[in-house]
């Protein structure tokens, strides 16, 4: 089988060797460029939590969110790794069940429809 990867260069690595135990074939073609703004800030005062869903988001967030309190979840380990690593004390990470991702914020957020 052959797959077509399609993630940040520096991510390819980890990706293809995974793939390679496998037996899949990687074929890479790097379609994103993570990279962060500047003089950019994030008004979390409305905000219940963070989902966060890739490595590359939650290396940057650490730049950009003063708050470091904020609830996160983090839809694996590499990304709540990444996020306690940049100074966030509250962060669950749903290790990588996008279901279990769901079902966390659903139980821990206050719903509303405005």
């Amino acid at each position: 089988m052959k797959v077509l990867v399609t993630r940040p260069a520096e991510r390819l690595p980890t990706t293809v060797k995974a793939l390679a135990v496998e037996q899949i074939t990687s074929i890479c073609d790097p379609m994103l460029v993570v990279e962060p703004l500047e003089g950019v800030t994030i008004d979390l005062h409305q905000c219940q939590a963070l989902l966060v869903t890739s490595i590359g988001a939650a290396t940057l967030l650490g730049n950009i969110i003063s708050d470091k309190r904020i609830r996160i979840f983090a839809v694996g380990d590499a990304s709540a790794d990444a996020l306690m690593e940049s100074g966030f004390h509250n962060v669950i990470s749903a290790k990588a069940d996008v279901s279990a991702l769901f079902e966390m914020v659903i139980r821990c957020c206050v719903l509303s429809f405005k």
